[in-house]
């Protein structure tokens, strides 16, 4: 066939069913393009859904921060959500901070004039606001010290108090050393408690770097000009409590933190001392656990904490009563060896007094022989020799083994008692609820007062509608009722479960008496 030009006609056709064709493909890629945006929200909103309805820890832990801060917060408020636990009333992050200075920083050039990664000190300030352990060891020496400085910028009050503060400058002022002494010691004894121990606290380390100005550079001029901005005080005052510290805080002493003990560390301590004072750790962090869970701030992590605390405070309790039981018998021991020593040497006395006397020149002295020794001297005592007295002890380590093995006996004989009234109460209240269960089927069934309501997060957060706004503030307020109700339960079966222990012990104890008395 000859060769055709193509006419205008075909060139039209072609042109417009190439661009049906371009218009397809176009509408398909945004027609797939529309579908994965779709399938991308709907995993977006899922995920969403599955955050709201199951809160991760680090949710729970800025849920925290907003409701009890430690940053920005009056002092008293401070201590009491950030305490040292061996009495110390100053917060705990400024208790840290200024041990970490004093280990490590004294010697540091122009410690308190670096400072700290903003991102670090905004995340040790993070971890204190959610109540979360920290170790400033992981940190750097400018963090700690950054950090100090920040917690005092943001106090609402100095800690010289308004109403102190004019009185503190006007002392300052005076050019006799001793008046102005004396001024500052009795302006020092009116402040607060907690104000008192952070400034006796915060001067007695500045001094103590003050001391190493050879190699930190950080004399009391220095510290004054980089600190008394922080304080809200003049340089010359500050300067002033710096040079009288000595005199204004002689009961400060700058002893290093210790934590209360939990289950990571090594054992509990052996002394009688040492148990008590660990013991008033425990209980103080029992008593903040126990506020803040009151207080509506409950997790999984604190509720397992409390947990631990109460099983330590029992073995403490334990420890400290058998370490009095084994220094009581220790001391009954002593005062039977005490005896058997004073009969030892009466006896010893007479016997001596029996033998034959002989005058100066030698020749003997007549005396009489004395009569019979009577009954009561026919069988006079011997002396303890080493090996009655292994035998002693070995009767005694007998004994105690003994006692031991009827304490646990008894010990067992009344926790098994109380696990069989926990059955029998147990299958009592099953019974009560089949026949209340049987009671209200016979009545009709429970009706359905909720059906209207969906479980959904949007249903928590908004009503329905303006018909049943009051049934669902009735149905909110019941969910905050009952949590308030669970959280006083919780700590009613802690004490319960305390005192059943505390009543074994004593039933123990008292069956103990009872063996012994009629032995």
């Amino acid at each position: 066939k000859p060769f055709k030009f193509p006419s205008k006609k075909e060139k039209r056709e072609k042109s417009r069913e190439k661009e049906c064709k371009d218009k397809e493909s176009d509408k398909d890629k945004k027609k797939s393009d529309d579908k994965e945006k779709e399938k991308k929200k709907e995993a977006k909103s899922k995920l969403k859904l599955k955050e709201k309805k199951k809160p991760k820890h680090n949710e729970e832990l800025i849920d925290i921060s907003e409701d009890l801060p430690i940053f920005g917060v009056p002092l008293s408020v401070a201590v009491e959500r950030s305490k040292c636990h061996d009495g110390v009333d100053i917060p705990l992050v400024i208790r840290n901070c200024i041990d970490y200075v004093q280990e490590t920083g004294l010697l540091a050039e122009n410690v308190y004039k670096v400072s700290g990664i903003k991102s670090r000190v905004q995340q040790v300030r993070r971890m204190y606001n959610n109540h979360e352990p920290v170790c400033m060891g992981d940190f750097d020496l400018p963090v700690a010290t950054s950090l100090l400085k920040q917690f005092l910028r943001e106090l609402p009050e100095p800690v010289l108090t308004t109403d102190l503060l004019a009185k503190f400058e006007e002392a300052a002022a005076a050019k006799d050393v001793t008046t102005r002494g004396t001024l500052l010691k009795e302006l020092v004894d009116q402040l607060p408690s907690c104000n008192r121990a952070l400034l006796g606290w915060l001067l007695k380390h500045l001094d103590s770097v003050a001391e190493h100005e050879k190699h930190n550079k950080m004399n009391a001029q220095n510290i004054s000009v980089t600190l008394s901005p922080l304080l809200q005080t003049s340089q010359r005052l500050l300067s002033a409590l710096l040079c009288h510290v000595s005199d204004l805080f002689q009961d400060v002493c700058l002893n290093k933190y210790v934590p209360p003990l939990s289950s990571v560390s090594p054992g509990l301590p052996d002394s009688s001392e040492g148990i008590a004072v660990e013991l008033a750790k425990q209980e103080s962090l029992l008593s903040q656990l126990h506020k803040e869970m009151n207080q509506g701030l409950v997790s999984r992590g604190r509720e397992e904490q409390l947990w631990e605390v109460q099983r330590i405070i029992t073995q403490l309790k334990r420890k400290l009563r058998a370490l009095e039981r084994t220094s009581g018998q220790r001391s009954l021991d002593e005062g039977d060896t005490s005896l058997r020593l004073e009969e030892a040497s009466i006896n010893s006395n007479v016997e001596f007094a029996f033998k034959k006397p002989v005058s100066a020149e030698g020749s003997p002295v007549s005396i009489k022989k004395p009569p019979e020794p009577s009954s009561a001297f026919s069988t006079p005592h011997k002396v303890p020799t080493a090996e009655s007295l292994e035998v002693q002890d070995i009767n005694r380590e007998t004994t105690e083994k003994a006692e031991k093995m009827q304490k646990a006996l008894f010990e067992t004989e009344e926790l098994m008692n109380v696990i069989n009234k926990l059955k029998a109460d147990c299958e009592h209240e099953r019974n009560e609820v089949r026949r209340i269960k049987e009671s209200i089927h016979s009545l009709g069934g429970i009706p359905d007062t909720w059906g209207t309501f969906s479980d959904s997060s949007e249903d928590e957060n908004e009503p329905p509608n303006n018909e049943q706004n009051g049934l669902w503030k009735r149905k909110q307020d019941a969910k905050v009722e009952t949590k308030r109700l669970q959280l006083q339960k919780k700590s009613l079966i802690e004490s319960i479960s305390a005192e059943c222990d505390a009543c074994i012990d004593l039933r123990v104890q008292i069956k103990l008496l009872k063996m012994t008395a009629a032995n």
